[in-house]
């Protein structure tokens, strides 16, 4: 929600939705954001098509905050659904910002940056979040948990059930705060800021063996003029991206080492945020009737750089990850049962480069017509071959920057 203009209205929201279903080529839902002065608008907004409420306990990109811990009450008791909470403490913050100015007088730098947004910030805010939550019974989930601290407050166990649940983040999984050491240590400022070696281990504990916790992205991405245009990390937007990175990173750290199975890994991206969300089993499950996104192991990466003149680097060594020939990416192909008399199946990809993109869905029906148009409506040639024996449709077309619909029925 802490976009321009924020998302604190239902208007705003209804905006939003509007645009997404012109331009999105995957399935979305955006939160409300939580101010502290919109409770009664949050309250009279309708939770079958929001997903929750997002609240920043600390100033981030987009100048969203609640600080007032009065109106956090209020909040928490007072709303029965998702809390989703940037848990930063923006006292701790000014505290160490005041620190920081006067030892840099002429500006903070970057290698700063985790100095200033400091372990103890997010362990006092997740703190006061978590408390209050038990106090109240409120509906809590921790974004980007970035702190070995700070899994301490979580109890262990799967997320399902759970009034207080938690996500963590791709690059607190992977990287450590020497990036902020780099010469381009001003591509990962992000907040929370990337931790160290301790913080990485403990997260990766605690997803192989104790407390379980959803992995998101927190994609926020910025070109990379936009990262550059200082050495004081003050004037550097905060943000990393991470959708296009989330699966290969988790294959390969996650499941080719062994940290998890490929079941786990549905649960921590797909089966319990969907759960979480209330959308499952239309989500989140491969059955028919329900949505199958659904994507097989070893899928090339769609673009190393964003597709604009001053493309963003996506801040990994792609060489170590995981990669193969097969992708799926964008919206769902629905599998409806053919016992209500429709038996038919629609799927909506974009990439942004030149890619060899290879659909496999478990069908109840053999299509008898099979077609693709893109967004304009012009044909795309299509392979198609379907599988008596198991009952499985492979489709495979070429994709050159652009969205693609297949229907068959």
């Amino acid at each position: 929600p802490n976009t321009s203009p924020q998302t604190t209205t239902i208007e705003a929201w209804e905006e939003k939705m509007a645009r997404a279903a012109e331009v999105s080529a995957a399935n979305y839902g955006f939160f409300l954001g939580a101010t502290g002065d919109n409770l009664d608008e949050i309250l009279s907004a309708d939770y079958t098509r929001i997903p929750g409420v997002k609240l920043f306990m600390g100033s981030s990109t987009g100048g969203m905050l609640m600080e007032d811990d009065d109106a956090m009450r209020r909040l928490f008791e007072n709303f029965p659904h998702v809390r989703a909470c940037h848990a930063e403490s923006e006292a701790v913050i000014r505290a160490n910002r005041a620190r920081l100015q006067a030892e840099y007088p002429e500006g903070i730098p970057v290698g700063k940056h985790r100095e200033l947004r400091s372990t103890e910030a997010c362990l006092k805010a997740s703190r006061q979040a978590v408390e209050l939550a038990r106090e109240t019974g409120a509906r809590l989930h921790l974004m980007h948990i970035s702190t070995a601290e700070e899994l301490e407050l979580l109890t262990p166990g799967d997320v399902v059930g759970k009034r207080i649940t938690a996500e963590t983040c791709p690059h607190y999984l992977l990287l450590t705060r020497d990036v902020y050491r780099q010469e381009n240590g001003a591509e990962y400022i992000c907040n929370p800021p990337i931790r160290g070696a301790v913080d990485r281990d403990a997260l990766w504990k605690a997803l192989e063996t104790g407390v379980k916790f959803t992995i998101g992205t927190d994609d926020c991405a910025f070109y990379l003029a936009q990262k550059h245009v200082s050495d004081r990390f003050y004037e550097v937007p905060g943000g990393m991206p991470g959708i296009e990175t989330r699966m290969p990173i988790l294959l390969t750290e996650g499941v080719a080492k062994g940290r998890f199975s490929y079941e786990r890994l549905a649960h921590l991206t797909s089966t319990d945020v969907a759960k979480m969300y209330g959308i499952y089993p239309q989500k989140g499950r491969v059955a028919a009737g329900c949505d199958a996104d659904l994507m097989e192991d070893g899928y090339p990466i769609v673009s190393t750089k964003r597709v604009e003149p001053d493309g963003g680097a996506l801040l990994y060594d792609l060489s170590k990850l995981k990669k193969g020939e097969f992708t799926i990416i964008g919206t769902a192909a629905r599998i409806m049962d053919p016992e209500c008399g429709e038996g038919r199946l629609s799927f909506r990809a974009k990439t942004a480069d030149r890619v060899l993109v290879h659909i496999r869905a478990q069908l109840p029906f053999r299509p008898a017509k099979v077609e693709a148009v893109d967004e304009t409506g012009a044909a795309v040639e299509l392979g198609y071959e379907y599988d008596e024996a198991t009952g499985t449709a492979l489709f495979t077309y070429r994709s050159e920057d652009r969205s693609v619909t297949i229907s068959a029925c």
